[in-house]
């Protein structure tokens, strides 16, 4: 799977800039990875930094909310078998604490949208999983 979402990447920077900034590799293994650890989310633009939003279900996720990757830098995140409705998507230009964003302020647990513009900008890229459902991990990444 890792492979296959290395060679979108060439794609997606031609098609979705927003999800350009992101490289999603997944780092599967036989009983759910070292720890629970299957994904692991790195900034790929080269200028500026993001941040990293993401839930499970209707609340946030096992990791920090607005997780601010500089540019190269990744993040493995927690997903133990189990963890059901997930979603990661990326935020750009935002405040110092990772609000107030230009791109991809799209609410979810402790989010807060934009009272003149609202939520969910017209590109919006997400990564969706469930991960250790019956021995399986399910993704969707929506361009």
């Amino acid at each position: 799977l890792a492979t296959v979402l290395g060679n979108l990447r060439p794609w997606l920077q031609r098609m979705a800039p927003a999800a350009a900034a992101v490289v999603l590799a997944l780092l599967l293994a036989a009983g759910g990875g070292a720890d629970g650890q299957r994904l692991v989310i790195k900034n790929g633009c080269y200028d500026e930094p993001l941040w990293v939003a993401h839930m499970a279900q209707a609340d946030s996720g096992p990791d920090p909310q607005n997780l601010k990757l500089c540019p190269g830098e990744s993040h493995a995140f927690f997903t133990p078998n189990g963890l059901a409705g997930t979603r990661y998507w990326a935020k750009m230009r935002c405040n110092s604490v990772g609000d107030k964003c230009e791109i991809g302020e799209s609410g979810g647990p402790g989010e807060t949208c934009d009272s003149q513009i609202g939520c969910a900008p017209p590109v919006d890229t997400k990564f969706e999983a469930s991960f250790g459902a019956n021995g399986v991990d399910w993704v969707d990444v929506s361009l």
